[in-house]
């Protein structure tokens, strides 16, 4: 019932809007003067009267003109005002907005009558000029609506790729914000145009004998001859004109939905030993790179605090930590989009702090690739050897030899959409590398794919690297990822660098608690140093367990936190000993494949993780088993207690 007495109100709202315009329709084809419906015979004297008529076309030209005018200068102002007001977070945003879109909320009499005092006391009522620009305030508002509804569709980091890949702010704007924001201009556009074509209020005061609108003479027409059918004429005519726009818009629409699909993903049929290599490829070898104290203070919360690090030449280095840890503030420092607090960034020895993303010679692969969605792939890699005045044929030999780099040459006509994730990835991968940039960023750039295909790149981002001996700063929060590329790891915790080394270094030596548990797995135990003998300590832990861990750096009374990974402890079978050996009762039996993970319950406080490499044979314990655990003290790791862990 409420469904169709909504269709019901619905219908009736429709019929009282659209049946009153087209009725003007038939009508305009009278062969009466007077309006009657339905109309008598058939006749297009109105429209020759309409067409034939010098003041009519006057009226016309003046219209167009003034539209033209307004249109320009509307998108002109409001295009730039829309981005801006996306874009930027600034105190009296909000009122600002509510300022620019006033004339829409205005009535148009008050606007009419306020650009009337202004331009009679310049002495351009009667002009082009005076019509065009109080159009124009009208129609700001219609542009900066539809620029800002689609730029919040445009994600940023297009334009912060097209700052790193060396566009100035006018060529990133010029070359992608301008044509991904073309359907808001353009809509915006359109309803400028079509609002000052129809415009009569204005009209009413602002013109002139050298200035009359369409719509002041179909006023005056109708205020003499009340609705003279060339009046219904030429509205059929601008209903005409709508209609074709409609669908004009709509074949538009159809084409773009028609355009291929993405095809399936063909690298998931790659094995890790398909390299995308080739011996022609070549870059000079990458700069240093040195942090020294970079800090960043977002209000009161520091992201990112006095961090140091030295990346050498032709190093992968990768920043790994848990998200909110820092580590994509760094590379964001580092690639020009955030400016540091404090604290220097030297790239190759100089001080590239304050200078503009376009000046750093960086590259950069997004999380999300941020390929360009409007250019084919050539056009993308093509991107910043162009904007750096890069010409010809050697645009072509740079882009093609980056394409063969990636095993993407016959893909250079298609666009981004056309491509897997993987192909998107080597896309965004060879327009970073083909400019031969100082140094690589590289943020998450593998988080979107599967895992059969991460870790397939991972193998060839590795030899890439060895490849082309370029410096690459990697940010990831995937300990595999990291260990699997990294000659070096930088470990990032509350925006602090905690610890830089070889992955080998963090796993078996981490210098803290936090470490030693983001790095792989760990099982740490509380407890206190009873004494010392010789090289070796006992200690209690908070459970009663009585273990022997190395004396180093550790004093009789002293607190402390053991670190054992789970392959280091072992179920002890009959006959067999360990320096350190605890009963235990088996809670569960965790089948992985590859590994069985068995979880033991040493103490009513404490638990210990086992994990048995998998074979042939291997029996596991029974759930609710008693065991034995026993470890090396050599594999357990002292690490100083810290209060911030708990």
């Amino acid at each position: 019932m409420w469904r169709a007495a909504t269709a019901g109100a619905t219908a009736f709202s429709l019929m009282f809007l659209v049946l009153p315009i087209v009725a003007l329709i038939p009508m305009s084809f009278s062969t009466q003067h007077f309006l009657a419906w339905p109309p008598v015979l058939f006749s297009l004297q109105w429209y020759q009267s309409f067409l034939r008529d010098r003041d009519w076309m006057d009226s016309v030209g003046v219209s167009l003109r003034v539209a033209v005018v307004a249109t320009v200068l509307a998108c002109a102002l409001g295009t730039p005002a829309g981005i801006g007001l996306a874009r930027h977070r600034f105190p009296g945003r909000d009122l600002l907005y509510s300022l620019i879109v006033a004339p829409v909320i205005v009535p148009v009499l008050i606007i009419a009558i306020s650009a009337y005092l202004m331009f009679a006391s310049l002495h351009l009522v009667g002009t082009i000029s005076a019509l065009a620009l109080t159009h124009s305030v009208l129609g700001v508002p219609f542009v900066v609506i539809n620029v800002l509804a689609v730029m919040r569709t445009v994600d940023v980091q297009y334009e912060l790729a097209a700052r790193n890949l060396g566009a100035t702010p006018w060529q990133t704007f010029w070359r992608i914000t301008a044509p991904l924001v073309r359907a808001g201009i353009i809509v915006g556009a359109l309803l400028v145009f079509i609002t000052s074509l129809d415009e009569a209020v204005v009209a009413l005061f602002l013109s002139g004998k050298d200035a009359v609108t369409l719509p002041r003479m179909m006023w005056d027409s109708i205020t003499r001859d009340e609705l003279n059918p060339t009046v219904t004429a030429i509205a059929s005519l601008q209903i005409g004109l709508v209609v074709a726009g409609m669908l004009g818009m709509e074949v538009a629409r159809g084409r773009r939905a028609r355009r291929p699909a993405r095809p399936a993903d063909a690298d998931a049929g790659r094995t890790a030993g398909e390299g995308f290599l080739f011996a022609a490829a070549g870059a000079r070898r990458g700069a240093d790179l040195r942090l020294v104290n970079l800090t960043k203070q977002f209000g009161s919360v520091r992201a990112v605090d006095r961090a140091s690090l030295d990346v050498r030449a032709g190093e992968f280095l990768t920043l790994l930590g848990p998200s909110g840890s820092g580590k994509t503030t760094i590379l964001n420092m580092v690639a020009g989009f955030e400016t540091p607090t404090a604290g220097e960034i030297l790239l190759g020895g100089v001080d590239v702090t304050r200078q503009p993303p376009d000046r750093r010679g960086m590259g950069m692969v997004f999380q999300n690739y941020a390929l360009f969605p409007h250019m084919t792939v050539l056009e993308n890699i093509a991107f910043p050897l162009r904007v750096r005045g890069v010409r010809g044929r050697e645009v072509e030999a740079r882009v093609e030899e980056a394409l063969r780099l990636v095993r993407l040459d016959r893909y250079g006509a298609r666009y981004p959409r056309q491509l897997s994730g993987g192909e998107q990835q080597r896309v965004a991968l060879a327009r970073a590398l083909v400019f031969n940039p100082q140094l690589l960023l590289m943020d998450e750039p593998l988080a979107a794919l599967d895992k059969h295909l991460r870790e397939n790149m991972q193998i060839e981002l590795r030899r890439l690297h060895e490849h082309l001996s370029i410096t690459i700063l990697f940010v990831t929060h995937d300990q595999t990822e990291a260990m699997t590329m990294s000659d070096r790891i930088a470990v990032i915790n509350r925006g602090r660098i905690e610890q830089v080394g070889t992955p080998a270094a963090l796993y078996e030596s981490p210098a803290n608690a936090f470490i030693a548990g983001f790095i792989g797995e760990s099982n740490f135990l509380e407890g206190t140093v009873v004494s010392l003998n010789g090289r070796e300590a006992l200690v209690q832990t908070a459970g009663g367990l009585r273990l022997t861990v190395s004396a180093q750096g550790v004093a009789p009374g002293g607190r402390l936190r053991v670190a054992i990974r789970p392959e280091s402890l072992h179920v002890l079978g009959d006959g067999a000993a360990y320096p350190n050996t605890v009963p235990a009762q088996v809670e569960e039996v965790i089948y992985l494949g590859d590994v069985i993970k068995v979880v033991l319950r040493a103490t009513p406080q404490e638990t210990l993780v086992v994990k048995q490499a998998n074979r042939k044979g291997l029996r596991p314990p029974d759930p609710g088993s008693r065991v034995q655990v026993g470890w090396a003290v050599e594999d357990a790791r002292v690490l100083v207690a810290d209060p911030a862990d708990g």
